[in-house]
């Protein structure tokens, strides 16, 4: 992501190396994996734009602001604070499938199939702004689902923090999206390069083609898929 990287051990360990950590040197132990979220087990973790989130190994979506988790100076005498940071429940459902973090926005899947994605509240800036923490008010995300209507269930999302799109796949391996498609990125078959070809809203996602479908990854302005 933006700021850290992240990795998940066997035994579902969350560990992040942030990035400031390596080019501020910010102690004596900088560039280092340290462990974060000690007390749960982790299946998987995205981060983009100072925005994260994880699914963790009971199934429970959480988003936390994913700023400078570490402070501290570089110096014989260095010594290294962890910032509070707090973890929001996504309350729409108890069990995740999959989600994606992407152009300041978190879609995800629930055990049911349904798609969801965030809406902006209070203390998340989606544009990836710092907001300050206090002791009363650490770096939260707040921040709401709501459905992305579409009539089937769905396995898989995909988004990415630099494309203005998002697809997902279906139980029957058909992709469906919303976004834009100014570059024929939707792969709806809409690709006349004289004309601004049509964006899809987040509030009608839409199936994109007839073809079966395996796995996808999009970047800005283009989808690859198998």
């Amino acid at each position: 992501g933006g700021t850290a990287s992240y990795a998940i051990t066997d035994e579902g360990k969350l560990l992040r190396r942030g990035f400031a950590d390596v080019e501020r040197r910010l102690s004596l132990t900088y560039g280092q994996y340290l462990p974060v979220f000690v007390d749960k087990r982790w299946r998987k973790v995205e981060q983009h734009w100072s925005i994260a989130a994880g699914i963790d190994s009971d199934g429970k979506l959480w988003a936390w602001r994913d700023l400078d988790f570490f402070n501290g100076e570089m110096g014989p005498q260095a010594t290294r604070v962890q910032v509070q940071v707090a973890l929001v429940p996504m309350s729409s459902s108890s069990q995740w499938k999959d989600f994606c973090v992407g152009h300041g926005n978190i879609n995800a899947i629930d055990a049911q199939g349904v798609w969801w994605r965030s809406e902006t509240k209070d203390k998340m800036d989606f544009n990836g702004s710092a907001l300050q923490a206090t002791a009363s008010s650490p770096r939260a995300a707040t921040v709401e689902l709501v459905k992305v209507p579409a009539s089937a269930n769905f396995e898989k999302v995909y988004c990415r923090d630099n494309a203005d799109h998002v697809i997902a796949l279906d139980g029957q391996h058909k992709m469906w999206g919303y976004g834009s498609n100014k570059h024929g990125e939707l792969g709806n078959g809409d690709d006349d390069p004289y004309k601004q070809t049509t964006a899809i809203d987040a509030t009608a996602a839409a199936q994109l083609n007839q073809q079966s479908w395996i796995d996808v990854a999009i970047g800005s302005g283009f989808t690859v898929a198998i």
